[in-house]
C-alpha cells in the first residue's frame, strides 16, 4: 500500500469531525467507505484502514462494493 494512503487515512482519524459525510461530504464518504472496504481485503493490510471503518462507519464494510470482487475460493 502507499505510504501516502496510509498517513491520509491516519490524519483523516485525528480530524475533530464525528461523521465522514461532515468532514468529506456525501458523495466522499461514500467514495472513503467504498475505498477502505478494499483496502482491508488485501493480505496483510495496514490498520488503519480497519480503524477508518470503525471510526466512521460501525466497523461496516459497503456491501455494494464487496459485490464488485470475485468470490474467494475455499
Amino acid at each position: 500500500m502507499s505510504k501516502h494512503l496510509i498517513e491520509i487515512s491516519k490524519l483523516l482519524l485525528t480530524l475533530n469531525k464525528k461523521s465522514a459525510e461532515g468532514i468529506l461530504g456525501d458523495l466522499g464518504a461514500k467514495k472513503l467507505h467504498s475505498s477502505m472496504s478494499l483496502f482491508v481485503q488485501v493480505e496483510n493490510a495496514h490498520p488503519v484502514f480497519q480503524q477508518v471503518l470503525d471510526t466512521f462507519f460501525f466497523g461496516h464494510l459497503d456491501q455494494l462494493t464487496l459485490n464488485f470482487l470475485p468470490m474467494k475460493c475455499s
